[in-house]
Order: C-alpha cells, then sequence, then structure tokens
C-alpha cells in the first residue's frame, strides 16, 4: 500500500504560504484595506475641517468684539470732543458709552452735576467705564472729569 510523501506535502504548503502570502498584492484582495485606509483619512480630514470651523467662528466673535470696541472708542472720543468745547457748568453734556457698549447708566447731566456726585455715584460711573475707582472722592470726581473731557474748572 502507497504511503504520503510527506516531503512532497511540506514543500506544497511552503509553496502555498508563500503564494497566500502576495495576496494582498491583488487589487482585488487588497480592496478592503485600502477603503479602510481611505475611510479613516476622510474622517481625519473631517476633524481637521470641524476644527478650523471652530477656529473660523472664534475669531468671527473676536473680530466682532474689536468692532464693538472700535466703536464705542470712536463714539466716546466724539463724546469727549464735544464735552471739551462746554464752557458753562450748566451745559449739557454728551453721554459716554460703557463697557457693554451701552450709554453710561445715570450720567451726569451737566458740569454742576459732577460737582454734586457722592463716592458711590462715582464708583459706579468709572465702573462702567471700566476706570479705577480707588481714591477718594475728589481724586475720582478729576479721573472721570478729564476721562469725559471736561475742563474742570467749569465744577
Amino acid at each position: 500500500m502507497a504511503q504520503p510523501n510527506f516531503q512532497i506535502l511540506s514543500d506544497a504548503a511552503a509553496a502555498s504560504a508563500q503564494q497566500l502570502a502576495l495576496m494582498p498584492n491583488l487589487p482585488a484582495v487588497n480592496l478592503g484595506g485600502q477603503l479602510l485606509q481611505i475611510q479613516r483619512t476622510l474622517q481625519e480630514m473631517q476633524q481637521t475641517m470641524q476644527q478650523q470651523g471652530q477656529q473660523l467662528v472664534q475669531q468671527g466673535q473676536q473680530l466682532e468684539q474689536i468692532r464693538q470696541e472700535i466703536s464705542r472708542s470712536e463714539r466716546n472720543n466724539f463724546a469727549r470732543l464735544l464735552n471739551s468745547s462746554v464752557n458753562r457748568s450748566d451745559t449739557r453734556l454728551e453721554v459716554l458709552y460703557g463697557l457693554n457698549n451701552e450709554p453710561v447708566q445715570e450720567f451726569p447731566e451737566t458740569g454742576a452735576d459732577i460737582g454734586a456726585l457722592t463716592g458711590p455715584e462715582l464708583n459706579a460711573l468709572l465702573g462702567q467705564l471700566g476706570l479705577p475707582v480707588d481714591g477718594n472722592v475728589g481724586d475720582r470726581k478729576r479721573r472721570f472729569i478729564k476721562y469725559i473731557g471736561l475742563l474742570s474748572s467749569l465744577i
């Protein structure tokens, strides 16, 4: 009775293993791996685009804040210019805009009204303008008067 030749079987198994190792070189066989790599690349690109989109939104918000600050600064500079031409203590003052881009609340109507301000009222005005509230009442009044463009001799 004939016996199997293990050497032939071993050589055939080695040749089969060698040929099977070359299978990924076939386009049809490697297509799944290529598709997975393409999918990973697309996901990475999508994440990058989302991050860039978020950065653009943040930059847009920063630009809007800068625009608002410039607008407030221009309005306040114009108000200071008008206030600097006031030559009577009973002349109406131009209101400045606060850090919130709104007219300063309880802004004194005239230079004479500034003279009557109390410490807490000055603190509220200075705070709305983003100015320090330290010092005595006289120091704070001078700071406020200078900031709004008024000549201090009218108080």
